[in-house]
């Protein structure tokens, strides 16, 4: 039986429709928080909440493009209008081009992969901020969790440029 030390705690969980995204809202869960999977595939985000309703846990989806400032803004007021509370925001929504050397990126490629691996982030940390710190104390402290890759630390020169060098950043 797994420890529910997240019991009456909200989590966020943007890319939660799969990889690390799935399985650590999944993980929120099970240690008893609700959790809220966020994601542009609604497909996808909605099989994370089967699975993490199946498993016996609490959650729904949302669906936001976490590099649209409006969108997020949205995210933050249904959020606000279904809990009224905060407490882990896990920013791992990303994408690469994984399949394009440097010479085939074209300038909105690299437009696109630094809005949502870099760019979210910080529309993510500065409109859920005050949800976050709304009932957060040195007893019940919120906490906001980046991902990263370890190709943030090895920046490529000849393919996946653009996701190694916005992984960098997060990692400063």
């Amino acid at each position: 039986m797994e420890d529910k030390e997240f019991s009456g705690k909200v989590a966020l969980v943007t890319g939660a429709a799969t990889g690390i995204g799935r399985a650590s809202a999944i993980k929120f869960a099970a240690k008893g928080a609700k959790v809220i999977c966020s994601d542009v595939n609604e497909i996808s985000g909605n099989k994370t909440v089967s699975k993490i309703i199946e498993n016996g846990g609490l959650a729904h989806f949302i669906r936001a493009d976490v590099s649209n400032g409006s969108e997020v803004k949205a995210l933050m007021e249904q959020i606000i209008k279904s809990h009224n509370q905060l407490d882990f925001a896990f920013n791992n929504a990303g994408i690469g081009l994984f399949d394009k050397p440097i010479d085939q990126c074209t300038e909105e490629d690299y437009d696109k992969v630094m809005n949502i691996n870099l760019k979210a982030i910080f529309i993510l940390t500065r409109d859920l901020m005050p949800l976050l710190l709304k009932d957060a104390s040195q007893e019940n402290p919120s906490r906001v969790i980046n991902v990263g890759s370890i190709d943030g630390l090895r920046v490529s020169t000849t393919d996946n440029f653009a996701y190694g060098a916005s992984l960098s950043l997060i990692h400063i």
